[in-house]
């Protein structure tokens, strides 16, 4: 019998403990893991592989420094888009490799992009670029001076 989306992905304290340590590092052995939360390796094991299955681990990422690569430029881009269109503008948006975040919103925008460009002139012919586009009403940019925090999830347990 097929469990509902909401079992698929539940899970204990014993796996946000072992959630914690990977996203804390990705890199961290399952032996490494085991050791760390006092239990058999074979335990630690398993249950990695079950919340890969559920869906729960997606994969696993580094973290990079944008401005080491030369990503000089972060923007947070509010889009109000024509409402059929808002689909079609998501998947346009979504296949730009500046776009590292995209959300689908409620309130006074539809969309809120994160971008990261090399340059403020790269942001603005971006910006000109989509407002091209009729079904693009209008955008507003906020562009970041600094970084506080970006990471997720900070915390699971």
């Amino acid at each position: 019998m097929p469990r509902k989306a909401s079992e698929k992905k539940c899970i204990d304290d014993t796996d946000l403990k072992i959630l914690s340590l990977l996203v804390e590092n990705a890199n961290e052995s399952v032996k490494g893991i085991a050791r760390k939360l006092g239990m058999p390796v074979s335990t630690v094991f398993t249950r990695i592989k079950r919340m890969k299955e559920r869906g729960v681990i997606k994969g696993y990422t580094i973290k990079v420094d944008p401005q080491a690569l030369g990503f000089m430029v972060t923007a947070v881009i509010h889009f109000s888009v024509e409402g059929p269109y808002l689909e079609e503008i998501e998947e346009t948006l979504k296949g730009h490799p500046s776009i590292v975040a995209l959300y689908d919103t409620t309130g006074e925008f539809d969309i809120i992009a994160v971008a990261r460009f090399r340059s403020i002139s790269e942001l603005d012919s971006f910006i000109k670029s989509l407002l091209k586009n009729p079904k693009i009403r209008k955008t507003t940019t906020n562009v970041v001076l600094r970084v506080v925090k970006e990471e997720y999830p900070g915390r699971l347990v």
